[in-house]
């Protein structure tokens, strides 16, 4: 019976990674840049009602620049992402930059679990709050269907760049020096 369970979760994540990724990795038109809310007050709001599922807390964000990223413990993509906003938060930790991530997809097809979730923490050591998301926070957002999706507002709360994980794409997370270049401007 363990064998079967554990052949199920291989036949499963094998599907997950050659078709229902797919859904997960190509560009949402949805999540176009003028699709994609400002960052106001309701938003962050909206966001400080979350759980958050690391203890570093979330700061307010009015007049910020702040990185938002909605990822899945189970995305391979995302770890790497992880690294470079790690390595981002600590390079720019004396600015006013805000990271957080958003944990919207952990359910997909029941692949992860609370090992998988700790053992995902403990490997990218996250420095920045993570918030545990649902459908709403996706739809708050745009309508996010893809991950990594990665969004940088301004200090006033617009917009300024947005990377949506494409289908089959050669670039499949946003790394340290995209988001170095995109963030620099805005500080």
């Amino acid at each position: 019976m363990m064998m079967y369970a554990l052949s199920r979760r291989l036949v499963l994540t094998g599907l997950l990674a050659t078709s229902s990724l797919s859904a997960f990795s190509g560009l949402n038109q949805n999540a176009r840049a003028d699709s994609v809310p400002n960052l106001d007050a309701s938003t962050t709001e909206y966001l400080a009602g979350l759980p958050l599922l690391t203890k570093t807390p979330l700061e307010p964000l009015a007049g910020r620049p702040t990185i938002i990223t909605f990822f899945a413990t189970w995305c391979p993509p995302c770890r790497p992402e992880f690294e470079a906003l790690n390595r981002i938060h600590r390079e720019f930790r004396e600015t006013n930059l805000a990271i957080i991530a958003i944990n919207a997809f952990e359910a997909m097809d029941g692949l992860s679990t609370n090992g998988s979730r700790r053992r995902f923490y403990g490997v990218t050591q996250p420095t920045f709050p993570i918030i545990d998301g649902n459908q709403d926070a996706t739809t708050v957002f745009g309508g996010i269907t893809r991950i990594p999706t990665l969004l940088i507002y301004d200090r006033k709360g617009t917009i300024s760049y947005q990377f949506v994980h494409e289908k089959d794409a050669t670039v499949q997370y946003v790394g340290y020096q995209e988001i170095k270049q995109r963030i620099q401007p805005l500080l």
